[in-house]
């Protein structure tokens, strides 16, 4: 169920991971899968219009002087690598820059949960209770839905 895969990080991207890692004690990829569920519900400022290419990570600073990135190998269940490249359909923007906007906005509420002194008593084992996919298929088309969050009508949805 797992998948092998790499991002590209920068140097800070990578210097906030592992500086978090060592307050929580918590692997890389769990922070990262808690920062990017997080993100998914700042969707509406990520969102960019169709009329595009897919945005990716700046190659330059201001200054002109060229960013160093390194690629970061991480092994990913493979449900949280397709909500990763739902993300990218959905927001037109390269997994790498939506981990990097990850870290800076939402990795800090994700230490502050871990490092809490009741975290045991709300900490939730399913991985996957943020979002669910519900396919419908037809003899000519696959329709899939996918909903962040509780869909409003999911008695009738999954048992209707």
């Amino acid at each position: 169920m797992y998948m092998k895969t790499s991002y590209c990080m920068t140097e800070d991207v990578i210097a906030k991971l592992q500086e978090a890692e060592e307050k929580t004690g918590r692997d890389k990829v769990d922070l990262l899968d808690r920062a990017m569920r997080m993100l998914i519900h700042e969707y509406k400022k990520l969102r960019k219009k169709c009329d595009g290419p897919v945005e990716y990570q700046k190659r330059t600073d201001e200054d002109g002087n060229p960013v160093k990135k390194h690629r970061v190998k991480m092994k990913l269940l493979k449900i949280d690598n397709l909500l990763m490249q739902d993300m990218r359909r959905f927001c037109f923007k390269s997994i790498s820059l939506l981990i990097a906007i990850a870290v800076e906005t939402c990795l800090d509420r994700v230490v502050e949960y871990y490092c809490a002194k009741y975290y045991d008593d709300v900490k939730d084992n399913c991985r996957t209770g943020d979002w669910s996919i519900r396919e419908k298929w037809t003899e000519t088309a696959a329709c899939i839905k996918i909903w962040y969050g509780v869909p409003p009508n999911y008695m009738e949805e999954y048992f209707g």
